[in-house]
């Protein structure tokens, strides 16, 4: 008896320990998690029919069930499905409205970024008060914020995204499996919630195969295993995903038809007319990540001169995500796939915040200067969207609470 106490004394220590270990992450997943669910239930942000539409497919498949949503359901080949079935799992078990499920989701997952933020400023070096700082930053992004606020795939995948850089960190660190497995798994579900995710697994495949040309400490061939050990799941998923679309559309990429069919691109000031494109990308790009987005350009400069380690790769990592998901959207904009919208650029603004902390912060005139215009830019943004939110109501197409 003596002995199982002890143990369980042990336990409960190693608990109590872990916790206190990671309080502040915890404190700043709590507040953000609290403050972005009031936010949502008492300035309403949720505009987007998008929202509506995904939140009503996640009660038919926890009314109906998941067969009928895949095979009898109207066009669900379009939209990826992790959201939709989380959604559905939660409201089967709890009853609540989903477009409030939607919302409390993504404030929880505002909550798992910013406590990311954190962790990952601590990990490059940065003291306690300026990491809790870098993820309070997160509140200057006013798409972001109203954003996180309402039943949108974007909170989801902007964590999952940003979770899927940690643990790739952890692991080109210590080469620890663990950190890779989760990084996977962070990119499988992230794949299966936006089609985003699919080039950003992409472009770190070919920055982890690029890297192995640099790298002497282990094997080629174990290196290029852990390659295919993160990558293989989320490719085996758009493999199933594109063999979905042809079965229920006749071609694999049906969602792109139907996306392309549906975008008014002809009417786009934007279509094929390279000055608009870039306009509305630097446009779009101020709205989402106000100034602190060319902290990850400004940062290649101080990277010149340093030496090459982990810190450094993961730094120019960001970077090579940024330019190749900006050119991408430009030419998907000019294309007429993409409407290029600002939320479309929240991938980067726990990015933005960390280099602007790291290479931009400093106790200086120019660094105030950048905050107050982030900040001011971040209050344009969720001003209009809650003035988008009062004008969807006024039109009637609100569902209010409906599920």
């Amino acid at each position: 008896m003596t002995r199982i106490t002890s143990e369980l004394s042990e336990v409960l220590r190693q608990a109590i320990s872990l916790v206190s270990r990671h309080r502040l992450p915890l404190l700043v997943f709590g507040l953000f998690a609290i403050f972005e669910t009031i936010l949502g239930q008492t300035l309403n942000t949720t505009w987007e029919w998008d929202a509506v539409t995904r939140s009503m497919q996640g009660y038919e498949i926890a009314t109906k069930g998941v067969s009928w949503y895949f095979f009898q359901g109207n066009g669900h080949y379009v939209w990826l499905p992790f959201w939709q079935l989380l959604i559905g799992f939660v409201h089967r078990f709890s009853r609540v409205n989903t477009i409030f499920i939607g919302e409390v989701i993504s404030a929880l997952c505002a909550g798992g970024t910013a406590a990311y933020v954190y962790v990952f400023l601590q990990k490059f070096g940065l003291d306690e008060t300026r990491s809790i700082f870098g993820s309070i930053m997160l509140l200057t992004f006013g798409h972001y914020v109203a954003y996180s606020s309402q039943a949108m795939t974007e909170s989801l995948s902007v964590l999952l995204f940003f979770a899927c850089l940690y643990y790739l960190y952890n692991y080109f660190n210590t080469s620890s499996l663990k950190s890779l497995g989760i990084a996977s798994l962070a990119s499988l579900l992230n794949v299966a919630t936006r089609y985003e995710a699919w080039f950003f697994l992409a472009l770190t495949i070919c920055f982890m195969l690029f890297s192995l040309l640099f790298q002497n400490s282990r094997p080629k061939s174990l290196s290029i295993l852990h390659v295919l050990l993160f990558a293989v799941p989320s490719i085996v998923f758009i493999g199933l995903w594109l063999e979905y679309n042809l079965a229920m559309a006749g071609t694999a990429f049906g969602f792109q038809h139907w996306i392309v069919a549906h975008s008014g691109r002809e009417s786009l000031m934007f279509y094929g007319n390279c000055g608009y494109t870039l306009a509305t990308v630097l446009r779009n790009l101020f709205f989402a990540l106000g100034t602190f987005w060319m902290s990850i350009i400004e940062q290649l400069k101080q990277l010149k001169n340093r030496k090459r380690g982990v810190q450094e790769n993961m730094l120019v990592l960001f970077v090579f995500l940024f330019l190749g998901y900006v050119i991408y959207l430009a030419y998907s904009m000019f294309s007429g796939f993409n409407l290029g919208w600002p939320r479309h650029y929240l991938y980067f603004v726990p990015i933005s915040s960390i280099t602007f902390m790291l290479y931009k912060f400093e106790k200086k005139p120019a660094s105030y200067l950048f905050l107050v215009f982030n900040i001011v830019l971040g209050m344009v943004a969720f001003a209009y969207n809650v003035q988008a939110h009062n004008i969807y109501v006024q039109s009637g197409q609100w569902p209010g609470d409906r599920p």
